[in-house]
């Protein structure tokens, strides 16, 4: 069984590659804005919503498994890093 330390650096790491994702569908979305994007940066400040519902679609079929938005508030889609740290936690 892994210890609570192994088992946080597995949901860093996750939560950093769904990051690293999310970013890249919003440098292919937005390329006028893709030098200029961090991990800080608000979704919808850079794509409309509906391609935010194409990006989840795009990050379903990467991770294999849909996304249950039950448990998501506001503040968990509201930047790249809030909402790759929501996914890694689902």
């Amino acid at each position: 069984m892994p210890s609570l330390e192994e088992s946080m650096k597995d949901a860093l790491k996750s939560e950093a590659e769904l990051a690293s994702l999310i970013l890249g569908y919003l440098r292919e979305a937005a390329p006028d804005q893709a030098a200029s994007l961090t991990a800080d940066a608000k979704i919808l400040d850079v794509i409309d919503s509906f391609s935010f519902v194409e990006m989840f679609g795009y990050i379903e079929a990467e991770r294999g498994a849909a996304i249950d938005l039950s448990t998501a508030g506001p503040q968990d889609l509201e930047t790249v890093q809030s909402f790759a740290r929501f996914l890694s936690r689902v």
